[in-house]
């Protein structure tokens, strides 16, 4: 992924039909545009944050109502394949918390009804690369065993013996996704939409989330081997952790 982000939330393949007949179009204009120019690297991305966080907060409450209403609506036509719910393995913590996480590639296609296998359950480590000033993301998902409350994913500093690559550096938003029927193709399909910058989330039974965690590396970053700790937390305790390693290179 290249390092040319702009700041602010994007919609992708939101079908109008279902969500912008209640929004003026002005304000959803102005709502979804990136606020500030384009640059190649933003220092401070608690600054993306809370832009991020305001346009979450519009979208949540004037857009996504409609989305999750008619997404409910198709539920009954696919009743073969929702509901189901991981049986395998898992650590005291995730049954104590009532989630299974697992990691996910950034362009694979999650339907909320997944259920994750085994061999994905048991992997613990993601492993990447970019060039100083380049952003590079990966992917956590979260299946929930039983109801539950505030699930968030976070990531903390990348360290190396060279540096350092602050926790504001790195970003974790939410993916959701939702069911949708496209017009003539008589079949039902699935889509995953937006980043949101949630503190927390709440899940149903036998639904599966997507966090897509984003390192920036900055452009001063040295080369070098960096490591972390991607954290999946429940109602503020640590469920799961995955070691993030990262290969910064030596050029732009």
């Amino acid at each position: 992924m290249s390092s040319a982000h702009k700041i602010g939330v994007k919609v992708l393949l939101i079908p109008a039909s279902a969500l912008w007949f209640s929004i003026p179009a002005q304000a959803a204009e102005k709502v979804w545009q990136a606020v500030g120019p384009a640059t190649s690297f933003v220092a401070d991305w608690s600054k993306a944050d809370r832009t991020d966080a305001e346009a979450t907060a519009y979208f949540l409450k004037h857009v996504w109502p409609a989305v999750e209403k008619a997404s409910k609506a198709l539920h009954g036509k696919i009743t073969a394949q929702t509901g189901k719910v991981y049986a395998g393995p898992v650590s005291s913590e995730e049954s104590s918390a009532g989630v299974v996480c697992f990691p996910l590639r950034v362009e694979q296609l999650l339907p909320w009804y997944a259920v994750p296998t085994e061999a994905q359950v048991n992997q613990r480590e993601f492993s990447i690369f970019a060039a100083q000033g380049q952003s590079e993301p990966v992917a956590v998902a979260v299946h929930a065993l039983r109801d539950v409350k505030d699930v968030s994913v976070t990531c903390g500093p990348l360290r190396s013996s060279v540096g350092v690559i602050p926790a504001s550096a790195v970003t974790s938003r939410l993916s959701l996704s939702y069911t949708m029927e496209p017009r003539g193709r008589g079949k039902i399909a699935t889509r995953q939409m937006l980043l949101l910058n949630v503190a927390g989330w709440g899940m149903p039974k036998a639904h599966t989330y997507e966090w897509v965690v984003d390192v920036h590396v900055p452009t001063d970053a040295k080369p070098g081997q960096y490591s972390g700790q991607i954290v999946v937390q429940v109602a503020g305790k640590t469920v799961t952790e995955f070691e993030l390693a990262l290969e910064v290179l030596g050029f732009r």
